[in-house]
């Protein structure tokens, strides 16, 4: 089975409903379908990965991996494996370093130091602009979402 027909597989089975829209904070903090599950698969399905877009690192990197579009999917489609895959194949030269991205995972892996961080760094976060507009941290850490 190529590529392409395993994933048609994988996501053919999504019937587009939108359960994931309607529980996604991403989605509700920004409105757009994009960012959702649904915007994420159908993006997936129908362009080959040669023909994706430069936004797709924006797209996947905004999910928060809360898992609520996984619970409300009422065809069991396992979409923060979906996120994750995506992610691992994003260039590197988009993503962030491998430094910043140990850190963030020691800090949001842990809710003493994620409080304690929100508390001390959000204006400045939000005033240096190193937390991109769409980027997902921006709602963990409770910072302004620019329009």
């Amino acid at each position: 089975m190529n590529e392409e027909s395993e994933g048609r597989e994988r996501f053919g089975r999504c019937a587009k409903c939108g359960a994931c829209t309607a529980v996604c904070p991403v989605y509700r903090a920004t409105g757009r379908e994009a960012l959702t599950a649904r915007g994420r698969i159908h993006l997936l399905e129908r362009l080959p990965p040669a023909a994706r877009p430069g936004g797709l690192p924006e797209i996947f990197s905004a999910c928060l991996l809360c898992g609520a579009c996984r619970h409300a999917c009422p065809r069991g489609i396992d979409t923060l494996d979906l996120v994750r895959r995506e992610r691992a194949v994003l260039p590197p030269e988009e993503g962030p370093t491998a430094q910043k991205k140990a850190l963030t995972r020691k800090v949001l892996a842990s809710p003493a130091l994620l409080r304690l961080f929100g508390l001390s760094a959000r204006a400045w976060l939000a005033a240096e602009r190193l937390i991109p507009a769409a980027s997902g941290l921006r709602l963990r850490l409770g910072l302004a979402v620019p329009p």
